[in-house]
């Protein structure tokens, strides 16, 4: 990755800031309405552990835009523990890290909450 950075000239890492300066804009309208948006974090399910973090495409621009962002996986079907993962991202506003963090924490709480919920309904209805 470095040694692919070093290849680059001045004069494309220049194009490059001004095209980030040009496309700035787009991105932070979409925070005109919206605290935080919910997007995918990658374009497939999460891969297994033994295997890379999948592609990093739909990361990129945020970071690209110092736009704070977190993923973390999500399981649809928390009962069946088998189901593939997906990841998820959720992203705020430039210089709102806490909010960030703060909101996903409480999405964690509630996803730990809801497997926990789908979990005992499903072991009660078994026993019946």
């Amino acid at each position: 990755m470095i040694a692919g950075g070093q290849k680059i000239t001045e004069k494309e890492y220049q194009e490059a800031l001004e095209m980030r300066k040009q496309l700035f804009p787009q991105f932070e309208a979409l925070f005109q309405k919206n605290r935080l948006l919910l997007t995918p974090a990658v374009p497939e399910f999460a891969p297994k552990r033994d295997v890379t973090a999948g592609d990093p495409q739909l990361c990129v621009p945020w970071s690209l835009f110092g736009f704070p962002a977190i993923c973390f996986p999500v399981r649809l079907k928390p009962h069946e523990p088998n189901e593939l993962l997906y990841s998820i991202q959720l992203v705020g506003k430039p210089n709102q890290d806490y909010t960030v963090l703060k909101v996903a924490h409480q999405l964690n709480i509630c996803m730990m909450e809801n497997c926990a919920a789908n979990l005992t309904d499903t072991t009660e209805s078994e026993e019946q």
